[in-house]
Parts: C-alpha cells; sequence; structure tokens
C-alpha cells in the first residue's frame, strides 16, 4: 500500500491502534536499504527535527491507523 502513495525514498512512521497490542507493523529488511523504512511512532522520544536530522536523504511520514491518514512530516517552525 505505502509504495503506490511515497515514491521517493522514505521512513513511514507508524502510530498503531490501541487495540493492535499483539501486532508489530514494522518490518524491514535487514540491510535497511529498502526504499521506504518502517518504524515506530514515538514523540515523547523524538522530535521530527531530530528525526530528519537522523534520516536527512529521506522525507518522513506518519500513518495514523485509528484514523486510517497518511501525512507528511514536518518539523515546527518556531
Amino acid at each position: 500500500m505505502l509504495e503506490r502513495h511515497i515514491k521517493q525514498k522514505a521512513v513511514v512512521f507508524i502510530k498503531k491502534k490501541p487495540d493492535d497490542l499483539h501486532l508489530d507493523f514494522v518490518i524491514n529488511h535487514p540491510a535497511l536499504d529498502s526504499g521506504i523504512l518502517r518504524a515506530h511512532w514515538l514523540p515523547p522520544k523524538y522530535s521530527v527535527t531530530q528525526l530528519q536530522k537522523f534520516f536527512p536523504d529521506r522525507k518522513l511520514y506518519l500513518i495514523d491507523l485509528s484514523e486510517n491518514r497518511l501525512v507528511e512530516l514536518a518539523p515546527r517552525k518556531n
């Protein structure tokens, strides 16, 4: 599904539904060289600005599975 909407190198952060305690949607190739990498959404731990520094060559997205919504992440402007 993600490949239909995202055409460039990206990291997609996944915000799970509260009911999905035993499901893990974060599965990547061991080399972490795929066009789209998946990661857990941990907003208290890392800001979007920090995430962009970790992945400077990739676009960042958030998929909210409760709302069935995909959005591009951008840092807050002061």
